[in-house]
């Protein structure tokens, strides 16, 4: 049976911000109990011997997976490159706080369809899928744009062609 709970305006605008774009208000709740029934040693915080880099001091992500991300101490299920940078990029332009302009090429205003733009109705904002690469550039842009802290543990495959083979990396927007 639903139960009602009351939330002040501003944990209930703390809740709305951690919502991904899919998410309801109850799977954020979740994900949160989860979070904390976990403890603090999460996946994206660990370092047992991965490589650090921050901001735009970042190597060829070419070849990489995501393993695991967090928005201000808040872990990403499921986390791909393209998920966190629309997770992103529908907090940042949701709502009354959503810029007029979008300066990150990629992301328009309103439904787009073709080359690869996927729609994003409660943001009224269209994103264009991204390599490794530019969605990392991207998320990490936003996650400074909103002031948040975005931490990304991967991995490149265990290819000739990538920057790292087998190694593992933490990435921080700032």
């Amino acid at each position: 049976m639903p139960r009602s709970i009351e939330l002040s305006d501003v944990t209930h605008t703390r809740l709305v911000q951690l919502m991904g774009p899919d998410d309801t208000t109850e799977s954020t709740v979740v994900r949160l109990l989860d979070f904390y029934n976990q403890g603090s040693g999460t996946e994206a915080a660990r370092s047992n011997g991965a490589m650090r880099f921050a901001g735009a001091d970042t190597p060829d992500l070419t070849h990489t997976k995501v393993l695991a991300a967090q928005i201000d101490g808040l872990e990403l299920p499921r986390a791909k490159w393209n998920t966190i940078l629309s997770h992103l990029a529908v907090t940042a332009f949701k709502g009354k706080s959503a810029r007029n302009t979008i300066s990150t090429s990629g992301i328009v205003r309103g439904q787009k369809t073709g080359s690869g733009y996927k729609y994003y109705p409660k943001a009224d904002i269209s994103i264009q899928g991204q390599d490794a690469n530019d969605a990392w550039r991207m998320s990490a842009e936003l996650a400074n744009m909103m002031n948040v802290d975005l931490v990304v543990e991967c991995e490149w495959r265990d290819k000739v062609a990538a920057a790292h083979p087998g190694k593992k990396a933490i990435l921080t927007n700032r």
